[in-house]
């Protein structure tokens, strides 16, 4: 009997294992979301299907953030890769606080619950998501190669894996590195503060 006792206990969590949703991982679809950009609208994934979309999680307290928006990186490759109709950015702003860097980002959108952040099991800011035109998920991690939060390391790094991900997928090549570690501040570092836009 007590066999059958454990052979039960055993499928059980085995049933639950497998209700459990895997975390987004390059190569599976990406999941759709709707959230409010800066501005109050609505904005969802799924309107951009077609398209290449850059998913950017941030948290501007975050030092490792920092070190991109303030040496510039992230603006030049936001402006550099945006110019092209067919590559979506959208940046995904957590813990909402005062954010008063310029960007070139489609969209900035707001998510001080986490929940999308959750959906694409997002540990750390900033961490990168990129899709492909055909739904995909093509890249996921970190921005670039070098794990520092100095802004003198911005051009030190040997990859940008946001540019060189980009730049394979606009070229039809497959993506080489389609999954790295992230590195920065863990995702709840900071408690949720009032958005104010500037």
């Amino acid at each position: 009997m007590r066999i059958f006792s454990y052979l039960a206990a055993f499928f059980l969590v085995c049933g639950v294992a497998n209700a459990m949703p895997n975390p987004a991982s390059a190569g599976m679809p990406a999941l759709n979301f709707t959230l409010q950009d800066v501005s109050g609208k609505g904005v969802s994934l799924e309107q951009y299907y077609g398209k290449v979309i850059v998913l950017e999680w941030r948290d501007p307290r975050c030092k490792f953030v920092q070190k991109h928006y303030k040496s510039q990186n992230m603006q030049t490759i936001q402006k550099k890769y945006t110019q092209n109709d067919d590559i979506i950015w959208l940046t995904i702003l957590v813990g909402t606080s005062v954010d008063t860097e310029h960007n070139f980002a489609t969209h900035q959108l707001i998510d001080p619950a986490r929940e999308v952040a959750r959906l694409y099991d997002i540990t750390k800011v900033p961490e990168v998501v990129i899709i492909d035109k055909t739904g995909y998920i093509a890249y996921i991690g970190a921005v670039d190669s070098l794990r520092t939060s100095n802004v003198e390391d911005v051009e030190r790094a040997k990859v940008n894996y946001i540019a060189s991900s980009l730049d394979e997928i606009i070229s039809h090549y497959p993506v080489s590195v389609s999954h790295t570690r992230p590195y920065g501040c863990d995702i709840t570092m900071f408690k949720p503060a009032p958005f104010q836009a500037v």
